[in-house]
C-alpha cells in the first residue's frame, strides 16, 4: 500500500487507490488457487497411506474387471426391474419385494442406450472404493489412524467383499450409503446444525 504524502491532489490519490484495488483483485484469484493447491498437497501427504491402499485396491479390481462374471438371478432381477420402470412395463418384469433405488439407477443407464451391466460394475467399483475410504474415516474418528489403516486394508482384500463387487447386487451400494450415514452421524457435534443429522437419516 502506498503512503500518500500529497493530500492537496485528491484526484491523484483516488487514481492511485483505484490502481491498488485493481492490483488486489488480480492477486486474489492467484492466492486462492495457491491456497487450494497447498491444501490439496497437504491432504495427500497427510493421507498418503490410505490413498495407497485405495490405489492398490483399484488396480487389483481392474485386473479382474473384464473377466467373466455371470449374471446371477438377483442381478438379472434388478436389471429387469430397471427396464420395467423405464419402459413403463413393456420390457422386463417386477418383483415387489426388491429395493427400487438400484434398479432405477441401472434402468436409467439402460434407457440412455448404455450397457447397464458394465455401468453397474463401474458404479460398484467406485462404491467399493468409497466403502474402503469411509471405513478408514470412521475408524479414525472412533479409534486412531493406525487402526483405521489396518481396518481399511483388511476390508479391501476380504474375499467376500471382493467377490460381491462384481455381482450387481444391492450389497455394495447399500453398504456405502450405510457407512456414509454413520460417518455423517459421527461428525455431528452439539452445536452443529441439524442438516447433517437429516442427511445421515
Amino acid at each position: 500500500m502506498k503512503i500518500y504524502k500529497n493530500h492537496r491532489n485528491p484526484a491523484r490519490i483516488s487514481r492511485i487507490q483505484e490502481e491498488d484495488n485493481s492490483s488486489a483483485k488480480r492477486i486474489a484469484p492467484h492466492s486462492t488457487s495457491l491456497r487450494t493447491e497447498l491444501s490439496s498437497s497437504l491432504y495427500v501427504i497427510k493421507n498418503k497411506q490410505i490413498l495407497i491402499v485405495i490405489l492398490v485396491s483399484l488396480i487389483s479390481r481392474l485386473i479382474f474387471f473384464f473377466s467373466y462374471h455371470p449374471i446371477w438371478w438377483d442381478s438379472a432381477v434388478y436389471l429387469s426391474m430397471g427396464k420395467y420402470i423405464f419402459s413403463f412395463g413393456k420390457v422386463g418384469f417386477w418383483e415387489y419385494t426388491r429395493p427400487v433405488l438400484w434398479p432405477i439407477i441401472l434402468g436409467f443407464f439402460w434407457k440412455l442406450g448404455l450397457n447397464a451391466v458394465i455401468i453397474g460394475r463401474i458404479l460398484e467399483l467406485f462404491f467399493s472404493l468409497g466403502i474402503i475410504y469411509l471405513t478408514y474415516l470412521i475408524a479414525n474418528e472412533i479409534f486412531n489412524k493406525r487402526t483405521a489403516l489396518i481396518s481399511s486394508l483388511i476390508l479391501s482384500f476380504t474375499p467376500t467383499f471382493f467377490f460381491f463387487g462384481y455381482r450387481l447386487y444391492t450389497s455394495i451400494p447399500s453398504a456405502f450409503l450405510s457407512l456414509l450415514a454413520i460417518y455423517s452421524f459421527i461428525k455431528l457435534k452439539d452445536n452443529e446444525k441439524i442438516n447433517k443429522l437429516i442427511f445421515s437419516s
